[in-house]
């Protein structure tokens, strides 16, 4: 699984993330709205990628811009969550490994108990033919 962030079709974040898959021979095939590339976390919005780097704006240069009344209020970041969104996406990959394993599990448990009652079956047969 590989994280990708996704960008509009002039470059700039639209603060989506989500992880792909490899194909069958392991490659991993980014969409062209995105890229494995994380933002860092000092970077406020506008934040853009230039097909290299992410650029985005200084949080004094926000903070000029956007003044804010009241001082409990968060700037938007690219991050603001992500960390949280990320977490969430994990357990969330790591909760359907764990479907698929169990499935099969119950898939074998589903194979084996057919095969014990055939043997009970049989078992069964043979008593009651040598009993007569």
């Amino acid at each position: 699984m590989k994280l990708v962030y996704f960008f509009d079709d002039k470059g700039y974040s639209n603060g989506e993330n989500d992880y792909i898959l490899p194909d069958e021979q392991g490659n991993y095939n980014l969409p062209n709205n995105a890229t494995d590339i994380k933002p860092s976390n000092s970077l406020y919005t506008p934040i853009k990628f230039d097909g290299e780097k992410w650029i985005g704006t200084s949080k004094e240069q926000w903070q000029k811009e956007n003044p804010v009344e009241d001082n409990n209020e968060l700037p938007p970041t690219q991050n603001n969550g992500v960390g949280t969104d990320e977490e969430l996406r994990k357990m969330f990959a790591s909760m359907q490994v764990q479907l698929v394993q169990a499935n099969m599990m119950v898939m074998q448990l589903t194979q084996q108990n057919a095969r014990l009652s055939q043997e009970m079956v049989v078992i069964n047969q043979k008593l009651d033919g040598g009993s007569e």
